[in-house]
């Protein structure tokens, strides 16, 4: 016999899975930004050792210029590399964006909403005895401060359309949302 979940509880399976493919759109830009600064410091350190080397090598020396050559097929790879890794970028900053975007819509947004809803049911039932008057409860209700709190995590819950660092910062952001609901879920329990 197959027991089911109740609706008003959240999924387990659901709050431990939802941030991969987040993470991992997250992980991929981290991933390229760090080849990228790789590449480039490849370029200075190559064209500094290339330019010692043109300066100071005794032209008879094979192994000197053996090095000097390979040096210049280096350098020239590189730029072909480094533009690829900004494409990678660019692609994987297209990904983190997407991915952001279905985070909240699909699984962050829901989960605050439901915890705001959770939340204001306990208020309603703990402040209904002294707020006869049903304005004067709401009120009450919305100014309790875990209402106020969750409410305020619905303002990290919001489609944007960085790019760059900001892009990683909002993801980041979303994440430790995620992270925060995990601790405030103890309290709705």
């Amino acid at each position: 016999m197959e027991t089911r979940r109740p609706s008003n509880q959240p999924n387990n399976r659901m709050k431990s899975t939802a941030p991969e493919s987040l993470k991992a759109a997250l992980d991929q830009i981290f991933s390229a930004k760090s080849e990228l600064a790789s590449l480039n410091e490849l370029v200075s350190v190559t064209s500094a050792r290339r330019l010692s080397l043109e300066c100071s090598c005794d032209l008879g020396d094979e192994k000197a210029l053996a090095e000097i050559t390979r040096l210049q097929v280096v350098e020239a790879l590189l730029p072909r590399r480094i533009a690829n890794r900004e494409e990678a970028i660019n692609y994987n900053e297209a990904t983190l964006l997407k991915a952001g975007h279905d985070f909240i819509s699909q699984h962050l947004g829901p989960r605050i909403r439901s915890m705001v809803e959770r939340a204001k049911k306990s208020a309603r039932a703990r402040l209904e005895t002294d707020f006869p008057d049903a304005l004067a409860l709401d009120l009450a209700v919305d100014g309790s401060a875990l209402v106020r709190e969750l409410d305020g995590f619905l303002r990290y819950a919001t489609l944007s359309n960085y790019t760059g660092d900001d892009l990683t910062r909002y993801a980041e952001r979303l994440l430790r949302t995620w992270s925060d609901c995990d601790a405030r879920e103890a309290k709705l329990s």
